[in-house]
């Protein structure tokens, strides 16, 4: 056989064409199992899908973060209005301590560690960052650059609030230096009434400023380990200093406040170093 009787001449366009599938008419399941075979809408429609998917993942995610913003605006509304009752003209005229601090101060301000060492406040947050965001939110109240002092927008109450004769502070002389903590303190002095705040003084450490004028008279502050306890009723003070006045084996005690002088125990004259 010569060559050219096995070859076989080149097909025309026109039998190529029909011998080469049209792809519409191919099968579904032909159509998907080939990975070139793919029509625009099917493309879009799968892009669709991983889409939506994608979202839904994320929506647990999404909502855990909004709760958390929620629960934290909250806690500073809290905060907020804690502070502002606590600063307010009715609560002032009945806690003269706070109300000496801001008037000691010429532009009205308080310490804010002494805000936020409030009972209700420490039973919120203990973090201090939380307590200035907070009242830097406030309409009512303002924060100093430092964020170390806050005052009232509005004006103090008339000074004749101040001359109650209600005795503000209980003082504790020659507190051990092992007892000399707030929690021992308030676990010693707590049954006379609820307690607002205790603070220890060191004999190494200076005398604040609104002792000062306590000084003259009780020569021990500054000397010996005392605890200065504030309850939240002046009343309380009174009952504490009446108490412990008459218990032998109990440490030396006076009232600071109004009628200080008048108060202090025959004990506490007589106490020596």
């Amino acid at each position: 056989m010569h060559p050219q009787d096995s070859f076989t001449p080149p097909q025309s366009r026109n039998s190529l064409s029909s011998a080469t599938p049209n792809p519409s008419s191919l099968s579904s399941s032909s159509r998907s199992s080939s990975p070139f075979l793919h029509s625009h809408s099917d493309s879009t429609r799968d892009s669709g899908i991983i889409s939506t998917e994608s979202a839904d993942e994320d929506v647990p995610f999404v909502l855990m973060e909004r709760r958390r913003d929620i629960a934290f605006e909250k806690l500073l509304q809290k905060i907020i209005a804690i502070v502002e009752d606590t600063l307010s003209n009715e609560k002032l005229t009945k806690d003269l301590y706070v109300l000496r601090q801001m008037r000691r101060n010429s532009q009205g301000y308080v310490s804010l560690k002494l805000v936020a060492s409030v009972k209700a406040i420490k039973k919120l947050t203990s973090d201090y960052d939380t307590v200035v965001l907070a009242l830097r939110k406030s309409n009512k109240l303002e924060v100093n650059k430092s964020a170390t002092k806050v005052r009232r927008k509005d004006a103090l109450p008339a000074k004749s609030v101040a001359t109650s004769k209600e005795p503000s502070s209980l003082v504790v002389v020659g507190l051990p230096e092992v007892e000399a903590t707030i929690e021992s303190v308030i676990s010693k002095y707590k049954e006379f009434g609820t307690i607002a705040q205790v603070r220890i003084l060191s004999p190494k450490r200076p005398i604040p400023a609104y002792l000062q004028g306590y000084v003259a008279a009780l020569p021990y502050l500054g000397q010996m380990w005392c605890a200065i306890v504030e309850y939240e009723k002046p009343s309380c003070t009174m009952a504490a200093y009446r108490e412990l006045s008459k218990r032998i084996d109990e440490l030396p005690v006076t009232i600071i406040g109004p009628g200080f002088k008048k108060n202090v125990t025959k004990k506490f004259k007589m106490y020596s170093l």
